[in-house]
């Protein structure tokens, strides 16, 4: 993707050519100089810094937005019928817009001045920015410190309940620490039996990682495997229906949920990260 007018400004406002890179590192600076190290992170410690008035539950069909008030402070609005982990990544989301106008300044004028929505590469970054505020670099490092493939699932609830992020956040985020290549799925108990609400894969791409939603005509030996969930190893790393498994509960979900990481047979083998 080309960079707009707004990532190019973000980025060369830090002398970066990276917009995805100058985003983080605005964040870990605005983290360093207005947050707090307590976890969950209080996303209201950063409100003076953003010029943010208050935050507006409402009937809406969007997620959130900014309104701009006569003083140039803003309101963000959030969708009332939103969970409330879900409206509290939406709120982190918005707060990263008010990173472009901070140091992309220019370009959101001509952006408000033509009439244009944000763009798609914007609206991307802004979750670059939620990711970096909910769950702090800091933290992240701190929890995966040594992290071993059988710890994926586990470390990735403690992460979602410590930051009080949604699971299928915490997965983003921890995606560049998995050691080694696997599945993580989302089992999800409804009427019907268990079904697969989520699953992703995790391996290594060049020098990079990737972490991208496995489609459900993808997903190996699903038949065998919902029938008997119940059977998962929990808490422990087992081979299991012909895969290295490991699962744990998901709490506060509205049904009951497991997640379960996989390391397939032709996976490469799990290594073991240690530093220091």
């Amino acid at each position: 993707m080309l960079a707009g007018a707004e990532a190019l400004e973000l980025a060369a406002s830090l002398s970066m050519s990276d917009p995805e890179a100058a985003m983080r590192e605005h964040v870990r600076r605005v983290i360093a100089d207005h947050g707090d190290s307590r976890s969950p992170v209080r996303l209201g410690a950063f409100f003076p810094w953003a010029a943010i008035r208050r935050v507006r539950i409402e009937q809406t069909l969007l997620e959130g937005g900014l309104r701009a008030l006569p003083d140039g402070r803003f309101d963000i609005v959030l969708r009332e019928d939103r969970s409330p982990r879900r409206q509290r990544f939406t709120l982190a989301h918005e707060i990263g817009h008010l990173f472009f106008y901070r140091f992309a300044p220019r370009a959101k004028e001509a952006q408000r001045r033509d009439g244009r929505h944000a763009s798609d590469e914007e609206e991307r970054l802004c979750n670059v920015a939620a990711e970096e505020l909910l769950m702090p670099q800091p933290f992240v490092e701190a929890t995966t410190r040594a992290l071993a493939w059988c710890d994926a699932a586990r470390v990735a609830v403690a992460v979602s309940e410590s930051c009080d992020v949604s699971i299928e956040a915490a997965l983003l985020r921890l995606a560049p620490c998995y050691p080694g290549s696997g599945e993580l799925r989302v089992w999800e108990l409804d009427e019907g039996g268990w079904r697969v609400g989520l699953a992703r894969r995790f391996g290594s791409a060049g020098s990079g990682r990737t972490f991208v939603e496995t489609p459900q005509e993808g997903l190996p030996n699903l038949a065998y495997l919902a029938p008997n969930i119940q059977n998962l190893p929990f808490g422990q790393s087992r081979r299991w229906a012909g895969a290295e498994t490991c699962a744990v509960h998901v709490p506060r979900r509205a049904k009951p949920t497991v997640l379960v990481a996989y390391r397939h047979p032709t996976a490469a083998p799990a290594v073991r990260v240690r530093t220091g």
